[in-house]
């Protein structure tokens, strides 16, 4: 069944393809960043580390995400480190595909959007500085409801 205002699920393949390609495991990140602690409550977030994660946002995500604005292929972002614990957000990034085999919610959402997101194999250092980018999205003193 097609969703009014949702891509069909043909575009959204179409769309996880493409994105697919844009990876670019060759972007620039601090190897230290892989080993950073995931922000908690009161993290304040660390402006190089979420730049970095904005940029491979953009070149990752936003094929299929929103960060604001509503959902896509995928749910839009906007307050995902609100509603999902840090560890589950960061494990959706770096193994999609595991996440579905075992995880409720992942499997809950996958039936809700009825496209998988690709498990686009980014290191951790990259992995960290998208989880640092949703969090400053969502925790930063000048974000909507922080």
């Amino acid at each position: 069944m097609r969703i009014p205002g949702r891509p069909s699920r043909a575009l959204g393949l179409f769309l996880v393809t493409l994105a697919a390609g844009a990876c670019d495991p060759g972007f620039e990140v601090d190897p230290g960043w892989g080993t950073l602690p995931l922000p908690e409550p009161g993290y304040a977030p660390r402006g190089d580390v979420a730049d970095v994660g904005a940029a491979l946002f953009r070149r990752n995500c936003v094929a299929c995400h929103a960060l604001g604005g509503g959902d896509g292929v995928g749910p839009d972002l906007r307050g995902v480190t609100r509603r999902r614990s840090i560890g589950w957000v960061r494990a959706m990034i770096a193994r999609p595909d595991s996440m579905l085999r075992v995880d409720a919610t992942a499997a809950a959402l996958l039936r809700r959007y009825q496209v998988p997101m690709p498990n686009r194999r980014l290191d951790p250092p990259r992995v960290r500085a998208i989880v640092e980018f949703l969090w400053r999205a969502d925790h930063a003193p000048d974000a909507p409801g922080a």
